[in-house]
Formats: C-alpha cells, sequence, structure tokens
C-alpha cells in the first residue's frame, strides 16, 4: 500500500489480525480486545459512509468518554474523514461558529443528545447530518473488511480548535503526516511498549488526547479510559493509578493531585513507567512532587501545541533535582527544528531571549479558512516552514530550551521589559499560595488613560493569613528586583478558565470591584492634608494602599510623576516644595508636617546630592535630571559622590509658559549648556570634571565639556546615555518607516493597527504617563527645537556613548546612533534595556557595571 502502510489506522487493523486477543480498551470493567475493536470500526465505517462521508468529509465528534471514542476516531480516519473533536457543554455561539467552518459535515452525538444536536443543526447556515452513537451494533460480523481509500500522508486527518486571540476559536489543520510525526516522536522518544497501559484523562477537544487514544492503539497497548468526574475525584483518580503504566496530565491537574499521593506510600504506584506533563509552565515544586511519588518512573516535561502537534521537544527531569534550577522543555524531538529569533527574525546568541519558532513534520498544514491568520504564524526560513508560538525562550549551550513565558503576557513598564511568568514562578514557590497569576493594568479599561501599567498578583490561597501581603513582598524581595513586585495583591477563590480549561485572563476582575488585600505593616495617611498627598498620588497611578511613610519613589514614582506631584501640591496648597527638597524627604508624613507648619523653605541648591562619596574625590554630574538618576546611583559602587543637575528655574517656567518661544535660553543647546555650566561651577570650581547625560542631556553634558575645555579646563569623562546624534531620527526614510509598518501590521494584526487609527483620530498630545501634560508637552518642545537647529563642530576628546541594546524599528540601524563623524574618538559600549529602562532597576545594573571603570 505504499505510504499508507504508515498510516495510524493501518497500524491498528494490523494489530488486530496479529494480536486479537490483546485488550485494546478498558472502561468502567468493560474491555474490547483489538478484534472486537476493530468489527466496531468496521461497523461505524459503513454507518458513517451510509450518512454521506467521503474522502475529506469533516466528522465533529461530540461523545463523551466510553468504549465508542475510539472505534468512532479510527473508522472516520479509515474512510479518509477528517476527525473534528468538539464538546456540547461548550456556549451554542461556540459551536455555531465551529460548525460554521465546514460547508457540509456530519456530527456525532450520544443518543440523548441528538435533539441538541439537531437544533444546533437547524440553526447553522451549513448542511450537517446528525448521527448518534447507539448501542445496536447489527450483524457486525457480515461486514467488509478494511477497504482502500487511496489515502496519503498528505491528507488531512484532524481539526482540533483552539481559542484564538479575536475572541473566536480557530481550527488547526492537521494531515496524516503530521500525526505520523505525533506517534513516532513519542514512541521513538519514550520507548513506550505494547505492554503499556495508557491512562487517558486528557478531554478530547485538546490535542494532547491523541497522545492517550492513538500512540497506545499504534503500538499494540491498552487505553484505559475513565469518565470526566473520575478526574476531578482525587481518590477515585489515585486508585486508576495503580492500574496503569502511562499517564500525562498537566500541571493544573497535578498541583491538586499530588499533595493527595504524598500522603500514600509511594510504592503503591511502583507500577507507572512513565509520567509526563506540559501544556503550561510546570513549576519546579511539581517536578519534585513527581519524582518523589513516582521513584520508579521516568519524569518528562513535554513542550509543543496544536500547531506543532504536540511533540516539539521534551524534557527529562533528573533523579537529581537539586541539580535542576529551572524548569525547562528541553531538546527537540528527532527532525525538529527549533529557532529563537528576534523581532526581525534573526537568530539571537544562545542564552539570550527571543521569540520560539519550531519546524518539523509535525508542523500543521495551517488554520481553517483564516489566511491572514496563517500567514501571521508559519513563516519559510531557507525554504523551511516554521509556526511561530508566541512564546519567548532561550537556548542555553547544550540545546535545552527553556520557555520564558508567552510574548504577549509580556509587559514594559517605564522603560523595563518585564517577563510576568517568572514573578508568578517566585509566588508558585511560597507554600502559601495554591494557584497565582500577574497581569498588567492595561489589561483593564477602567484603569487604562495616561498613565503607567502596575502590576496586579492574583492569589488562590492555599493557606490565608490576614498580613500575608506582607509576607509576600518580604519573600518576593529577596528573589525579585523591586520593579517586578506586584504594586496588587487580590485574593480569589478559583481561577477562571476558558473553554479549553486554561487560565482565562479576560474574566479576572478589576482590582476596583475585587477583594484587594493591603499590606499589614501600611499605615494610613493621617489628617485631612495626608489623605490629599495619598489622593493625588493615587491619581498619579502609584501603588495602593499607599502608607505615610512610604517613599515616593519606592510606590513606583518617577521624575515625571514627581514634577507633576510636586505642581499638584503647589496648585492646591500654595505651597512651593523644591525639588532638592522632596528628594530627601520623599514621603506624606514629611510633606504633610511641611504644609501644616507652614514653614518656607529655600530653593535649594541646583546640584542634587544623590550618592555621597569621597569629598575628595570630584563628583559624577548626571545633567538634564534628578530623579531619572536616582537608581544608576544607588548602583554605581563607586569612591566619588554622584550627583543630579537640574534648573528649577527650568521646572518653573515649564509649567507656566505658553509655548517654546517665550524661553528664548531653552531654544538652543548653546544656551542650555551655559546655564548647566553656571550650576556646576558652583558647586565644583575647577576640573577635572566627570560628566553624564540620558538622551538630550547626553547632548547637554557633551556640549558643557566643550565650553569647559575652551577655557582651559579638564574633562576626564563624557558619557552619553543613549544619545541620539544631530538629525539621527531623519536619516530613517519615509519608505523605510512604511516598510517597517507594514510589516508590524502583518506580523501583529489588530493589536498594532487599532493603536495606530485610535493615535491618528485623537491626536497624540505628548503627555506624561502620570497625567504631568504641561510638563512633558513643553519639555519635549524645547528639546525638539533645541535639537533641530543643533550642529556641532568636531570634538577631538574622547566621550563614551552607551547604547541600549533594545532598539526601536523606526531607526537607522547604526551603532553609534549617528556620532561617528563628529566624535573621532568615540567608544560605544552596549548596554541591556531600551532607551529609558536602561536607568531603571533590572537594568541599571549592566549600565552601572559598564560606567564604573571610566570613574
Amino acid at each position: 500500500m505504499g505510504e499508507q502502510e504508515n498510516l495510524i489506522h493501518q497500524r491498528i487493523h494490523d494489530h488486530s489480525i496479529r494480536q486479537p486477543n490483546n485488550i485494546a480498551v478498558r472502561y468502567q470493567g468493560q474491555t474490547l480486545s483489538y478484534r472486537q475493536l476493530w468489527r466496531i470500526v468496521r461497523f461505524r465505517a459503513k454507518e458513517l459512509r451510509a450518512s454521506g462521508a467521503v474522502r475529506g468529509t469533516p466528522v465533529v465528534v461530540a461523545l463523551e468518554p466510553g468504549l465508542e471514542i475510539l472505534p468512532y476516531i479510527v473508522a472516520i480516519m479509515s474512510i479518509g474523514g477528517i476527525y473534528v473533536p468538539t464538546d456540547l457543554s461548550f456556549p451554542e455561539a461556540r459551536l455555531l461558529n465551529i460548525l460554521g467552518n465546514f460547508t457540509e459535515s456530519i456530527v456525532v452525538v450520544p443518543e440523548a443528545q441528538r435533539n441538541k444536536a439537531q437544533d444546533l443543526a437547524d440553526k447553522s447556515a451549513s448542511k450537517i447530518t446528525v448521527v448518534s452513537c447507539g448501542a445496536d451494533l447489527g450483524s457486525i460480523d457480515q461486514l467488509e473488511d478494511f477497504t482502500d481509500v487511496g489515502l496519503s500522508v498528505a491528507d488531512e486527518s484532524h481539526i482540533f480548535f483552539t481559542s484564538g486571540t479575536t475572541g473566536h476559536p480557530k481550527g488547526v489543520v492537521s494531515s496524516h503526516k503530521n500525526l505520523i510525526h505525533y506517534v513516532d516522536s513519542a514512541v521513538n522518544r519514550y520507548g513506550f511498549k505494547a505492554e503499556d497501559c495508557f491512562l487517558c484523562a486528557a478531554k478530547y477537544t485538546f490535542s494532547i488526547s491523541l497522545f492517550e487514544l492513538l500512540i497506545p492503539l499504534s503500538i499494540g497497548a491498552c487505553v484505559q479510559l475513565i469518565p470526566r468526574a473520575t478526574v476531578l475525584d482525587l481518590k477515585a483518580l489515585a486508585q486508576i493509578l495503580k492500574t496503569v503504566t502511562v499517564f500525562h496530565f498537566g500541571p493544573s491537574l497535578l498541583k491538586k493531585l499530588l499533595p493527595y499521593l504524598k500522603q500514600h506510600d509511594s510504592a503503591e504506584y511502583a507500577n507507572i513507567r512513565h509520567a509526563s506533563s506540559g501544556g503550561d509552565f510546570v513549576p519546579l515544586a511539581v517536578l519534585s512532587d513527581l519524582r518523589s511519588v513516582f521513584s520508579r518512573a521516568e519524569i518528562y516535561v513535554i513542550y509543543g501545541c496544536s500547531e506543532v502537534n504536540c511533540m516539539a521537544a521534551t524534557f527529562f527531569v533528573s533523579m537529581d533535582l537539586d541539580a535542576i534550577q529551572k524548569s525547562r522543555v528541553g531538546l527537540a524531538h528527532q527532525n525538529v527544528a527549533i529557532k529563537i529569533l528576534n523581532q526581525e527574525c534573526c537568530d539571537v546568541p544562545t542564552g539570550e531571549t527571543g521569540f520560539i519558532y519550531i519546524a518539523g513534520p509535525g508542523v500543521a498544514k495551517g488554520y481553517l479558512n483564516l489566511p491572514s491568520q496563517e500567514r501571521k504564524s508559519f513563516h519559510l526560513f531557507d525554504g523551511v516552514r516554521y509556526y511561530s508560538t508566541g512564546d519567548l525562550g532561550r537556548l542555553d549551550a547544550d540545546g535545552d530550551l527553556e520557555v520564558l513565558g508567552r510574548a504577549d503576557f509580556q509587559v514594559k513598564i517605564k522603560g523595563v521589559r518585564i517577563e510576568l511568568q517568572e514573578i508568578e514562578k517566585n509566588l508558585l514557590l511560597l507554600g502559601e499560595v495554591a494557584d497565582a497569576v500577574v497581569v498588567s493594568s492595561e489589561l483593564f479599561d477602567d484603569m487604562s488613560g495616561n498613565r503607567d501599567p502596575i502590576l496586579i498578583a492574583y492569589i488562590v490561597f492555599s493557606e490565608y493569613k490576614p498580613d500575608c501581603v506582607s509576607y509576600i513582598r518580604q519573600r518576593l524581595r529577596s528573589e525579585l528586583p523591586e520593579y517586578m513586585l506586584p504594586n496588587l495583591f487580590v485574593r480569589l477563590a478559583s481561577m477562571p478558565l476558558n473553554h479549553n480549561g486554561k487560565l482565562d485572563r479576560s474574566q479576572l476582575p478589576s482590582p476596583k470591584v475585587a477583594d484587594v488585600l493591603t499590606a499589614g505593616e501600611a499605615i494610613e495617611p493621617q489628617g485631612d492634608v495626608e489623605q490629599q498627598l495619598s489622593d493625588f498620588m493615587l491619581e498619579l497611578n502609584l501603588s495602593s494602599p499607599i502608607s505615610r511613610n512610604d517613599s515616593f519613589f519606592d510606590v513606583g514614582g518617577d521624575s515625571l510623576a514627581a514634577v507633576t506631584y510636586l505642581k499638584k501640591i503647589e496648585d492646591f496648597f500654595d505651597k512651593h516644595i523644591p525639588i532638592s527638597w522632596f528628594y530627601h524627604h520623599p514621603t506624606i508624613a514629611e510633606a504633610g508636617e511641611l504644609i501644616r507648619q507652614n514653614v518656607e523653605i529655600d530653593s535649594g541648591d541646583e546640584v542634587v546630592v544623590l550618592k555621597q562619596g569621597d569629598p575628595e574625590l570630584p563628583p559624577l554630574f548626571c545633567l538634564y535630571g534628578i530623579f531619572l538618576y536616582r537608581d544608576l546611583a544607588l548602583e554605581l559602587s563607586v569612591a566619588r559622590s554622584v550627583c543630579g543637575v537640574y534648573l528649577e528655574y527650568e521646572t518653573e517656567l515649564f509649567n507656566e509658559m505658553a509655548s517654546v518661544e517665550d524661553s528664548p535660553n531653552f531654544i538652543s543647546v548653546t544656551k542650555i549648556a551655559t546655564l548647566y555650566l553656571n550650576c556646576i561651577k558652583q558647586h565644583q570650581k575647577n576640573g577635572p570634571y566627570y560628566l553624564c547625560g540620558e538622551s538630550f542631556g547626553g547632548i547637554v553634558a557633551l556640549e558643557v565639556a566643550r565650553l569647559l575645555i575652551a577655557v582651559g579646563e579638564k574633562v576626564s569623562f563624557i558619557g552619553m546615555l543613549d544619545s541620539s546624534g544631530p538629525h539621527f531620527l531623519q536619516r530613517f526614510g519615509a519608505l523605510d518607516r512604511a516598510w517597517v509598518h507594514a510589516k508590524l501590521c502583518l506580523t501583529q494584526g489588530l493589536p498594532y493597527i487599532l493603536p495606530l487609527l485610535q493615535a491618528r483620530i485623537k491626536g497624540q498630545p505628548k503627555t506624561s504617563a502620570n497625567g504631568g501634560e504641561l510638563v512633558v508637552d513643553y519639555r519635549a518642545q524645547a528639546r525638539k527645537f533645541a535639537s533641530s537647529t543643533y550642529e556641532p563642530e568636531p570634538f577631538t576628546d574622547p566621550v563614551v556613548l552607551f547604547r541600549a541594546r533594545e532598539r526601536s524599528q523606526f531607526e537607522p540601524k547604526v551603532e553609534d546612533l549617528g556620532w561617528a563623524e563628529v566624535l573621532p574618538k568615540l567608544t560605544v559600549r552596549t548596554v541591556e534595556g531600551d532607551h529609558l529602562g536602561m536607568l531603571k532597576k533590572g537594568c541599571v545594573f549592566d549600565l552601572a557595571q559598564n560606567m564604573k571603570p571610566y570613574l
């Protein structure tokens, strides 16, 4: 039969001849031998043909666990039909959506559900024939034997519907070639044998169900089916496990089952030869418990999805769990290729994070009736077809793959890229936490606006205590940087699940209507003044609840938020608080006391010491900001002081002026540099000078250095932090921008297009992420105006450019950022983060380490 000899249903037919009396299926005390199984297959095949099924006919199967499910699957494939599992418990709209994908189809349902199925058929616009699964098998022994319908491995074999990003299910179309890869990869890798008995616990609408249904039958082994209720009954499930040798459970089920099994002697489960998990992140604690309970079994993590027919990579869990520091998904299966690519679809170095792409015989034919989604998800690289998983991951030196979470679950907050799954992993390590998910506030419309997003942790507790937030924060702080600590903690009784039994983030309640937990040590604001200050901070979307002793910066405040906050105080209380004073007194209690006492304080020095060092050494001056450089100052382990330089006059002016032209001192880089030079000279009379600045501040630092050198002063260090050269962005032409827009529209679809359209309709005022529209608007105007007229002369002294690794796609790909012609002695050092993120916790350590040798 040529290619047909490899087809899975043919293998099952062969077993019915070679080992007719071996048990193929068990269910609640009933069994089917391979001979009996094939007899029912023949009957169902005839039944389906009589109902109009031919080669290529979709057969939608909506059966509960029982002895009929496997005969129908094999019968469908033996006549050349396409197996399409579904569940009649799905909402009617979802079922109609699935059925509407086919012009004609056959729907197989239990006899008791025939009327419901017929009602759906009547409502559907497509032609549907309903077949009910009755008990009467007729004259089963007089049926014809297996008939060759001329199938090839390229023919479609099955379609699984998965949740789509649009809210509608999308059908993943797979071939017999894909199915053969699915089965053979698992058999070859895990060494399954005819003596094995597989437990089938997965819902049939999950593609992993084929692991439990067809792999055992393809090798002459046995399938143990169980009712849905048994999966939820830990005691009953534990008893069933004593009768099988192979099982695959998702991590959610294992989290519930393993604590129960640990109460029993592990020797009771010595029969288990293979145990695996996958489909979601598998915590180390789960792997440890699997190894403890099933001490004689091989333990594996399996990574894949419907689009690659599940078998993409696998990780063997070593007996020495102490040697495993991370939960990996391991090495690629045979004939599978895995690429880690960046946003430009270029390979990333070993150990670096990128998007996971998978190629191989398991990659599905595509999506049913979704050509645009198909173009977005399936790509050709060097003639090889890859599926873009949407997962982020990295490969280590041994080729082991680590999955870091969904790309769409990764967020940026204040320029720092945060992988939410890493926070979730650490939460799940806490004994009091049974389940956890972390999201960004951008998920909720009622928390949106011109504000920075915050992190919200939803927790299902195994043991709840009133002071849990304080404890959790303390534990997380020992493992995670401050910027990754959730701002809010919300208590849930259980996580909301979608139709596939996976977490449905869209159903998480907004914190505004949920059970938000408070930290035990929080001290509420005292009096009307402090309460008003607290309200101002909440308007800036800082962490809540806010204690009167919390530092403004520790609850999420930054430079722009600080300027806006102080402006709100001045407008409401008619009280001017200098930035220099606020930097060292950043709590509600301190500001409240100052306002209540009505004490006038001097504006203070415009050079603020961010970190005190040796007074005998010249300090490092960070220009054009104070709060911006706070994290850098704290991270720099150098002997000299670190100072921030700002102009109080500049802040006051930008809070009041109507246009840039009203301030002639701030429309020229040279004039701005002169003002900053005067501030520096008041603090340090003579050189050598150490100067740096971020973005436009780097240009100011360069010009201050030029002015100092012109009068004979020595400048020992000039650091430009991701500062672009003159007219650098203008080098990226209109055609270049149009090409990038087109590429992003094609790869990201509506999530990219809609914000562009909304911005075009509403306009794009330059507002602060924390509501400080006036401040940000005028500062941006001034920088833009000054930069547009900036034509620097060549500068022959050494300059160091600290370039952010994460670049915008809308700029020329030039390492020196356009400075090469002007700065012949330029040194470029690439550091972690993006334009602003390089100065934030999480990335700033790398910047500090790169700056330290120059200081």
